[in-house]
């Protein structure tokens, strides 16, 4: 696989002792990386939105290609943006609201 300019956001396993359910990150242009026997997929930490960085935002993220529950392609980094745009525009919609045009 190659994701080279592409945005890829990945869950990844986040169970343990005290953690259970699931953790998403999003990387842009990542490629597989063999590290010590185990395939890492390795990439540059983007931000949602460009003006409100997160702590991660530019760090490289290396993620055992195991622990990858699912995955999204997008292919730019504004296809991207404009998904995250499109799913905070419009009013939220819960179990209750749905049909309802609210």
């Amino acid at each position: 696989m190659n994701f080279e300019g592409r945005v890829v956001v990945v869950y990844v396993n986040s169970g343990g002792l005290f953690r259970s359910g699931q953790t998403g990150w999003t990387l842009d242009s990542p490629r597989f990386e063999e590290q010590l026997g185990r395939t890492f997929l390795v990439g540059r930490a983007i931000a949602d939105q460009p003006d409100i960085p997160t702590w991660h935002h530019g760090a490289s993220i290396n993620i055992p290609w195991e622990s990858v529950s699912y995955y999204y392609v997008f292919d730019s980094i504004e296809a991207y943006r404009e998904a995250v745009a499109r799913s905070r525009s419009g009013a939220r919609r819960t179990w209750f609201t749905r049909g309802r045009g609210a």
